[in-house]
């Protein structure tokens, strides 16, 4: 049976196939029931059906929730319809048995309170109702021909007793060959292009570039030609009480070490060295036995050490807001609609803090060599960063941080205060442009490099 509606629009169609087919019941052999408690089959002797009264209640109760739940399906169904309803169901051979009790589901049941199963008719006046309501209210005055144009129009009902033909696909004549022949068969066969489902499947950007920080930076460093300083060999240690500073893969994973223990460190409270060492030792015992080798825990309480020791943690403490290790997105250009878009930057924070005059500071630590210790090449080297930091930090707290400080943390503390003006922004914006071009048009660019940071560990780069 097949109940159609056309309104001239393009809606979708839904289906509903097997409406004669019964729930299935419940079925089980233990169960554990909310209030009867624990519930199991008796065991069958002879051919007498064991009856147990908890059983019985608990699979009344189940059939008419199944009930209720059928009837909350075949509501959806039928009103998510908005061109095609088709209703399918398997109908006696004899229209004079398509009455309401020749029907055995439930669904099929409730089609033919309204409709003749067999004509597909309506039963009654489908508008005798709603007649009756327009006679009494406002509408009154109206004539029966004014009211009769105004009432929407039945859905043409088919019905459909005749099965469909069978469709029969004739099949290419030919004879399947033998394993050893297939070599010998291809390498005659005329050659042809693959199938589409056989070619390669080339890869497209729908929306906006997700990009990190550290990608970005080493974009930019390729299309400059700029090669970050790399730590060749080794320092050795002067004295014997001297640890050597670490290089490459080490000195990165002590960078990632060193920003776990200080983002796990109480913030209001006092610190000592017991406490320090407690944190580096909760932190080692996550790492593999490889990077305890490469790893010295006497370099991460001395870097600790020196971070707590120093009149910065005071600063830290005394804080109005301080915030740690704070990841954010930030959508690129700035200022754009999310349509408008083309990458969308992610990187993390290390610290930022509200002073007590209630202006706002970036700290981001460094643990590796620094150029030259110049705040001027400081900027210019971690330009990008310092930018999209700043930026992040204006879309959060809807202004620009008024300091980005640079922490180098080593044995002893360093401290680097930067000022970001605008025309340095300006320049750095276009830089980040070209970078995000040159990836959209290379997806690949920049993927398998080395991150240009790896001299001193950093949150953008996510050494974790």
């Amino acid at each position: 049976m097949t109940i159609h509606q056309a309104k001239g629009l393009e809606f979708p169609v839904v289906i509903l196939a097997d409406m004669e087919r019964k729930n299935r019941g419940s079925f089980f052999d233990a169960v554990y029931h909310r209030e009867f408690g624990p519930i199991m089959v008796p065991p069958k002797f002879g051919s007498e059906e064991p009856h147990h009264p908890a059983i019985e209640m608990h699979r009344y109760v189940e059939d008419r929730e199944d009930d209720e739940e059928s009837l909350r399906i075949l509501y959806v169904a039928l009103t998510r319809a908005a061109d095609h309803l088709i209703l399918s169901a398997g109908l006696p051979a004899d229209p004079a048995l398509d009455t309401e009790r020749g029907v055995r589901s439930q669904w099929l049941r409730l089609v033919a309170e309204r409709y003749d199963l067999g004509t597909g008719l309506p039963k009654g006046d489908p508008y005798f109702a709603s007649l009756t309501r327009e006679k009494t209210g406002a509408k009154a005055k109206k004539g029966a021909a004014e009211i009769a144009a105004e009432r929407p129009k039945i859905p043409d009902i088919c019905v459909h007793r005749k099965c469909p033909e069978l469709t029969v696909v004739p099949r290419p004549d030919g004879k399947s060959a033998r394993l050893r022949q297939w070599r010998e068969l291809a390498e005659t066969a005329d050659t042809a292009p693959l199938p589409p489902l056989l070619g390669p499947v080339v890869a497209r950007q729908v929306g906006p570039l997700s990009l990190s920080v550290s990608r970005i930076e080493d974009v930019d460093a390729r299309s400059r030609d700029e090669k970050p300083p790399r730590r060749k060999k080794r320092a050795a240690a002067k004295t014997p009480d001297e640890v050597a500073e670490p290089f490459g893969e080490a000195a990165t994973l002590i960078g990632s070490l060193v920003h776990r223990v200080i983002e796990r460190l109480p913030h209001g409270t006092a610190m000592d060295a017991e406490t320090i060492a407690n944190g580096v030792q909760t932190v080692l015992k996550g790492q593999s036995s490889r990077d305890l080798e490469s790893c010295d825990a006497a370099v991460l309480v001395g870097r600790v050490q020196a971070l707590v020791e120093s009149p910065l943690w005071d600063e830290m403490r005394s804080a109005p807001r301080c915030f740690r290790e704070i990841e954010f997105l930030l959508g690129w250009p700035i200022g754009a609609a999310p349509a408008e878009r083309t990458a969308v930057i992610s990187g993390t924070l290390d610290c930022l803090l509200q002073t007590p005059d209630g202006h706002w500071k970036i700290l981001d630590y460094k643990t590796g060599r620094l150029p030259d210790n110049d705040p001027a090449a400081l900027r210019d080297h971690f330009a990008i960063q310092l930018v999209l930091y700043a930026e992040a930090v204006r879309a959060m707290v809807g202004r620009l941080p008024e300091t980005i400080e640079i922490v180098a943390l080593h044995d002893k503390l360093g401290r680097f205060p930067l000022v970001l003006w605008d025309e340095f922004r300006s320049l750095v914006h276009a830089r980040i442009d070209a970078a995000i071009r040159r990836l959209a048009t290379n997806p690949d660019l920049g993927s398998d490099a080395e991150s240009p940071l790896t001299l001193g560990s950093t949150a953008a780069a996510s050494p974790e």
